[in-house]
């Protein structure tokens, strides 16, 4: 006879191991006995694909989160909230193509409504990490993935920016917009935005608060599609702000083909704080070459980074050191601050 191990496990371990399930198999798991039937709302993760009931049945989801909050009022365990969900696109001769398959738009409206009223509720009862991507319709559908459109833009729920016990934020394809009051996010020490909208494009001024009201942040990414101006990229050049307990830092200057730029009239006289004392990692992903200013980016971080232990450069052209010998031994050559700092070329 087979020995149930796992019934033997206390409540709070078992929920654990719930935790890492797909929702859909914890829940399935309330019918083993009575003991099992409410375990599954004791999990400290919730992963869920919106997408995958927009096309099927999106009350089901709406049903199952409202019994999850209901059920869990008072005594929430969550720890952790993933969503990704999809938005619907302005572009209506693309909507025409699918429009057997995609729902009106009051009713793409209404999920998206709920979602950021979720993210509301989940915040307030004291989640830790909060995770959310939104994905276009058009392209949630197998052909049209890499299909360029104009989305609405959801933005996030103002009530974030005040929780005292969110640790972990990581954002794609939503809103933010300045709430008009202070923010204060404690105890923050995660934070990673990716394609993010600005409202009145006050996308700096947005990130500046972010950082500011983030005294132990640790690891933050910026991507930066939606800016215009170049120059606007090295902000901290114009803002006074600094996060001393920050090691981990990325940020994607220019993503795309959104708009033509000259990388040298960038200034890059002024040195960051950081550059002096704490930067030990320096990744740039796609380095210009057939221009002076992509030698002057690489020999700005070297001379300056007094700490650095590692600068690694991934080069637009793979045949550069045939075609441009000259850029590439510059490269190679460049005079460094830190006699300790590796340069890879790729």
């Amino acid at each position: 006879m087979k020995c149930d191990r796992i019934s033997a496990l206390p409540d709070s371990l078992i929920a654990m191991i719930l935790s890492y399930l797909p929702i859909g198999d914890s829940v399935k798991t309330s019918v083993l006995s009575k003991r099992w039937e409410f375990l599954w709302l004791e999990v400290s993760r919730l992963d869920l694909d919106a997408i995958k009931y927009f096309s099927r049945d999106e009350e089901a989801l709406a049903r199952f989160m409202h019994m999850f909050l209901e059920l869990n009022r008072g005594s929430s365990c969550l720890q952790k909230f993933k969503i990704k969900y999809a938005h619907k696109s302005h572009n209506p001769r693309l909507l025409s193509i699918l429009s057997k398959k995609i729902k009106n738009d009051d009713s793409i409206n209404d999920c998206n409504k709920r979602v950021m009223e979720w993210i509301t509720e989940v915040v307030h009862r004291g989640v830790q990490h909060l995770d959310v991507e939104a994905v276009g319709i058009i392209q949630s559908y197998p052909g049209f993935k890499n299909i360029m459109y104009s989305p609405s833009v959801d933005f996030l729920p103002k009530y974030v920016y005040v929780s005292k016990i969110l640790v972990s934020l990581k954002l794609v394809n939503v809103g933010l917009e300045d709430p008009k009051f202070v923010v204060s996010l404690p105890s923050l020490k995660i934070m990673h935005l990716e394609n993010i909208s600005y409202k009145n494009h006050g996308g700096l001024l947005i990130i500046k608060m972010l950082i500011s009201a983030s005294p132990v942040l640790e690891d933050l990414t910026l991507d930066f599609p939606d800016f215009t101006e170049p120059k606007e990229i090295v902000f901290w050049q114009e803002f006074s702000f600094s996060v001393p307990t920050m090691p981990k830092s990325n940020f994607d200057l220019v993503q795309g083909n959104y708009f033509t730029w000259k990388p040298e009239e960038m200034d890059l006289t002024n040195v960051p704080r950081c550059m002096k004392s704490t930067l030990v990692y320096v990744k740039i992903n796609k380095l210009i070459t057939k221009e002076e200013s992509g030698i002057k980016v690489v020999n700005y971080f070297l001379e300056n980074s007094a700490v650095l232990k590692k600068l690694t450069m991934f080069l637009t052209h793979s045949s550069m050191v045939i075609q441009e010998p000259e850029s590439y031994m510059k490269l190679l050559t460049s005079t460094k601050l830190s006699r300790n700092c590796q340069v890879f070329i790729h």
